[in-house]
């Protein structure tokens, strides 16, 4: 479940949390169960969406990862996404060895490699997964940082447990927050409590100091359950927007008593996914776990976090029961989880081609958080006040799946005039709302007996071109901007 009350925060948040890569170097060292930690390199190739038929320059990063049960490394997924080509090297060994990525979760920001070269194994012992830590518990982050080429060991305490954003994913999960010193390269760690795995360290808070995140094994375990029938399925999604009811005057309205806690209904994205439940209706339990009236729920005793968390505890298909006040009587709801999604502009993706469409030298594409980062570090500052809104508070719609938006214009004759209108939100073509970039491809496609296609964008403006001159031109655009195919869908 997503709560409205904290949507806005996001726009603040995303930009301060920093996953720590570094340029391929550095490292110290400890004791214990340091033949199972391992440096990761890594070779990253992203595209650059500033031009989606190419990729950037190759990328070297490092990071760090521990063996687990299964001849199985347990790393970030920002560790080894985008990957061209990945080494590992085991602790107080020169030799390197390719590693390939077996598994991955870019929302929960986990990853698992495998290593093919047996030799790879040899004495070497699985650490295994312990269970969530307490506040205050001893912990070690262990592995490879800037400043060396050894293990680094370095100890401190669990300072907090509660929800946090993923800078990987800007999904918010569970989260270990430790002081335990943590610089760029330890992504990917492993958080070792009573000689256990307690987390995977995955990004610091750079305005704080040792203020520092790991992925806690509760999120870790659902990963692995999930990958045993051989696919990632994810984490399931209600996709519910909840306001609170800390507001005795708005449970008066909806009749709920004021000794009984709850949240309420506000919207519901997408309702195949919460059959049965309605909009107005008051959730007060989740599982048999009473909500508050500001969201959360104690996950132990005298701890609380978001109501997200007893959601992501269970694997797609699971089933779910809702304690559910509506029409002033209790009543029960149970809901089979699926995955879904909550905004039209899709979270950053990895490891995928950009899609795009190119027409009269006017390249279309979904607005994603690849394009925001255009803009820079500070994106969330410095993009446009239109792509912002769109990107935080514009939901997933059946008849509005995506943000198609005109990203650049290559200047031809075809398209004078609207050589300007790049980084604009389409919203209709031909008098018809476009649904996504395939509904878009098919409006244009279908002109029916006029060869004007109308293209109505977001700020009002309109702009007309012919397609058979489209058609005529199309191939000397590309070949001109040296574009090597004039579509990815």
């Amino acid at each position: 479940m997503k709560n409205i009350i904290h949507e806005t925060s996001i726009l603040f948040l995303a930009i301060v949390f920093i996953v720590i890569l570094f340029p391929t170097q550095g490292i110290t060292e400890e004791n214990g169960i340091r033949r199972s930690m391992v440096k990761i390199y890594t070779t990253q190739l992203e595209y650059d969406y500033s031009i989606p038929w190419k990729r950037g320059t190759p990328v070297q990063v490092g990071g760090s990862g521990t063996v687990i049960a299964g001849n199985r490394i347990l790393t970030n997924a920002h560790v080894v996404s985008d990957s061209t080509f990945i080494q590992v090297r085991k602790f107080g060994q020169a030799e390197k060895f390719k590693a390939n990525v077996v598994a991955v979760s870019h929302e929960s920001d986990l990853a698992l490699l495998s290593v093919d070269d047996e030799t790879f194994w040899e004495n070497v012992i699985p650490v295994q997964l312990g269970g969530l830590p307490e506040l205050q518990d001893n912990v070690f982050v262990c592995g490879y940082p800037e400043g060396g080429d050894n293990l680094s060991i370095t100890k401190g305490v669990v300072s907090r447990i509660e929800h946090h954003y993923y800078a990987h994913s800007l999904e918010k999960f569970l989260a270990i927050q430790i002081d335990a010193s943590v610089n760029s390269g330890n992504s990917g760690g492993a958080v070792i409590s009573n000689g256990e795995i307690v987390g995977v360290v995955m990004q610091s808070l750079s305005d704080a100091q040792n203020t520092n995140y790991a992925i806690p094994t509760p999120l870790i375990q659902r990963f692995l359950t999930d990958l045993k029938d051989g696919k990632h399925d994810g984490i399931p999604k209600t996709s519910i927007l909840m306001q609170s009811l800390e507001s005795n005057y708005l449970k008066s309205f909806y009749g709920l008593p004021l000794n009984q806690t709850g949240v309420l209904v506000e919207k519901i994205i997408d309702p195949s996914t919460v059959v049965g439940l309605l909009e107005g209706d008051i959730i007060m339990t989740i599982d048999g776990h009473s909500i508050a009236d500001d969201g959360t729920v104690e996950f132990r005793k005298d701890e609380r976090t978001q109501g997200d968390y007893y959601v992501e505890q269970k694997q797609v298909g699971d089933t779910i029961r809702l304690g559910v006040f509506r029409g002033k009587a209790k009543t029960q709801v149970d809901i089979k989880l699926a995955t879904g999604r909550y905004y039209r502009v899709y979270r950053e993706q990895y490891d995928i081609d950009p899609l795009y469409y190119i027409f009269a030298g006017m390249v279309f594409a979904p607005l994603t958080i690849n394009h925001m980062k255009l803009y820079g570090d500070n994106w969330v500052e410095e993009a446009p006040l239109n792509l912002l809104h769109t990107t935080f508070h514009k939901y997933w719609e059946e008849d509005k799946r995506e943000a198609v938006m005109i990203t650049t214009v290559l200047p031809d004759d075809i398209n004078v005039g609207y050589h300007e209108m790049y980084d604009v939100i389409v919203e209709e073509v031909n008098g018809t709302t476009v649904r996504d970039l395939s509904h878009l491809i098919s409006l244009i496609n279908m002109s029916g007996d006029s060869s004007l296609v109308r293209i109505k964008l977001e700020n009002g403006n309109l702009i007309v071109i012919d397609s058979k001159d489209a058609v005529k031109t199309h191939d000397d655009i590309l070949e001109r901007y040296g574009v090597t195919e004039g579509r990815n869908k």
